[in-house]
């Protein structure tokens, strides 16, 4: 593993010139390796094949013409069988013995360097670095009378191996030749630019003049690299520009950041304490009425035991029951700031109310609000909730179209109401700045705006107004692009008329 590493330490430490060498010079060699390898081994394996198939054709005839001598004892036609070989110069050794395994005719090669003990040890049909070895039993009727062994040689083969090595290696002088060659004409066009464009970084690095320019000559990849390196230095210019530019001010810059951080920072405690007191409120607020409650009930009884004239004592009764009330009022007043009261269902025609609930409210300039509604759907709902819900979801949608920079004929709100995927939907869409995606994850969070202005409780109470409605809040949103908001409620609030409609127009 550390050798590994050295090795590819050494590779990244070349030049860009010696690397194409390498590269060059390496995916060459191993492509004429591979396919000289795969053809060497495909042409030994060809040829082993085939002298395999021409050694048992001969086994075979002189097998069967060797019958009657085996019959007859008669070894001078079966040594005439056999030099029959001899016309075959790959023949090395030809053998045959009778049923009980004696030798009864032999033909040797002349030179040779086996004998017939040597090829009857062996088992048929194998191959040794030297020669091939084909074993053929002989019967007469079905009976057993002898066997044929005749051993081939290999030389023939392994010569035409070595002739291909030759061949092989002489290609591979020649490849690095090409490899060489082609390198040569590469690195013109690669590492040439590239090392120009090293050198200049160079100079410009050691004089810190962002002034020198690449002159680009082309539009392939160098050449955009090119591009891409003048537009880096004009980027720093600029920046150093507006660097020694704000210099000057920085000073008065960070005592400006610092103040508006501390004040962020006593707002978000002010808010912690606000949160905290309203959990404290509400908790107080439940167990101050009960004490309260037997308060009244204990003056309302004394008033009743008391009969008496005393001006001064029936005003302390007033008081009492005066300052009861108020505390009592207070206690609703933060009560009802907190609790979610049951919803009111009324029957509405969600169209003629969306539109007479924004006839109350003021369309900014240059905004073009776009209803699209449709007037058979007839539904269920809270409509003084739902008024909140809807005056929330558009002036948001207003408030993101003035915060845009588009022109005024493309400021646009749409509000829509249709059936959908078995629900009622009420959809407004913007064409404003839209939000991101960390905005998004946020929207529903109580107390978190982006705005200038309100506590973030907008969305929220949407969301919650919405779900008391058995329904919800979807959201779809891209910068630049508008947001999309869905306010959708379940089938089951729509009026029995409407749910018979939708149904046959399904069916």
């Amino acid at each position: 593993m550390k050798s590994f590493e050295s090795i590819t330490h050494a590779i990244n430490d070349l030049s860009i010139s010696r690397k194409l060498l390498i590269l060059v010079g390496f995916i060459i060699n191993v492509s004429l390796l591979v396919i000289s390898f795969a053809v060497i081994v495909y042409d030994r394996q060809s040829a082993k094949a085939t002298l395999r198939e021409e050694i048992n054709v001969l086994t075979n005839v002189i097998a069967k013409r060797s019958t009657a001598a085996l019959t007859f004892d008669d070894r001078v036609l079966a040594r005439e069988n056999l030099l029959a070989l001899s016309e075959k110069s790959s023949i090395l050794v030809a053998c045959i013995h009778d049923s009980r395994g004696r030798l009864f005719s032999e033909y040797v090669r002349s030179s040779n360097y086996i004998n017939c003990n040597t090829i009857l040890s062996q088992q048929p049909g194998t191959f040794t670095d030297t020669f091939y070895v084909n074993r053929q039993d002989i019967y007469l009727d079905q009976d057993y009378i002898g066997s044929i062994s005749i051993s081939a040689s290999l030389v023939d083969i392994n010569n035409r191996l070595l002739r291909h090595i030759l061949v092989v290696s002489i290609i591979f002088m020649l490849a690095g030749v090409i490899a060489f060659f082609l390198w040569f004409l590469l690195q013109r066009f690669i590492t040439k630019p590239i090392d120009k464009l090293a050198n200049i970084s160079r100079k410009i690095y050691q004089d810190k003049d962002y002034s020198i320019r690449v002159i680009q000559t082309g539009n392939d990849e160098i050449g955009q690299l090119y591009a891409a390196f003048n537009s880096m230095l004009s980027g720093i210019q600029e920046r150093d520009m507006a660097l020694l530019k704000a210099k000057n001010s920085l000073e008065n810059e960070v005592q400006e950041r610092t103040f508006k951080l501390e004040q962020a920072q006593k707002e978000l405690i002010k808010n912690e304490r606000m949160a905290t007191l309203g959990q404290l409120t509400a908790t107080v607020s439940h167990e101050l009425r009960n004490p309260l409650g037997t308060i009244r009930t204990s003056v309302f009884t004394l008033s009743n035991k008391i009969q008496s004239n005393d001006a001064t004592l029936q005003r302390a009764i007033e008081r009492i029951e005066r300052n009861i009330v108020r505390c009592d009022n207070i206690i609703t007043e933060l009560l009802d700031y907190s609790r979610i009261r049951a919803l009111q269902h009324q029957e509405t025609n969600l169209a003629d109310w969306i539109r007479y609930s924004l006839e109350d409210m003021v369309i900014p300039k240059n905004t073009v609000l776009r209803l699209e509604l449709d007037d058979a759907i007839d539904i269920e709902i809270d409509r003084d909730l739902f008024r909140r819900v809807l005056f929330n979801i558009v002036e948001n949608a207003f408030h993101a179209i003035e915060e845009s920079d588009l022109p005024s004929n493309d400021k646009t709100v749409i509000i829509q109401n249709q059936y959908s995927n078995d629900r009622v939907e009420i959809i407004v869409t913007d064409t404003g700045q839209g939000m991101a995606e960390d905005v998004m994850a946020r929207v529903f969070e109580p107390l978190f705006s982006t705005k200038s202005f309100g506590v973030g409780l907008g969305l929220p109470v949407v969301k919650q107004i919405m779900e008391q409605h058995g329904g919800g809040v979807d959201i779809v949103s891209e910068r630049n692009v508008g947001t999309r908001v869905t306010l959708w409620m379940p089938m089951t609030l729509c009026v029995k008329r409407n749910q018979q409609m939708i149904s046959s127009k399904v069916n």
